[in-house]
């Protein structure tokens, strides 16, 4: 089955096959930041939608894997300053985080 589907202008055909689920680990442990990944991800081209468990740290991403890999995901939460299950974060960006959702250095 495939759903019709207008965007920016433009239709097209986005098969139920397309749309992906991935879960990553990013550490972040307050409302803040989860407003923040919340909000933000979801502009990024592919990713429909994004769901932070404080609990255990990890964000629920749905996505078009036509349109962005996991890997590309990835990025763009390392881009953020956040960790993204291994690949480390924007150094600059992580120290302006609250401190409470930032890695321990422990776990560097």
């Amino acid at each position: 089955l495939a759903t019709f589907t207008m965007s920016c202008g433009t239709s097209e055909m986005i098969s139920k096959s397309d749309v992906k689920i991935t879960h990553v680990k990013t550490y972040s442990k307050c409302d803040a930041c989860k407003y923040f990944l919340e909000s933000s991800l979801p502009g990024k081209k592919g990713i429909e939608f994004v769901e932070l468990d404080l609990e255990t740290e990890t964000l629920m991403i749905k996505y078009n894997q036509t349109l962005v890999s996991n890997t590309e995901i990835k990025q763009y939460i390392s881009e953020k300053g956040f960790w993204a299950d291994e690949l480390k974060p924007d150094t600059v960006l992580e120290k302006q985080l609250p401190s409470c959702c930032v890695k321990p250095t422990e776990d560097k």
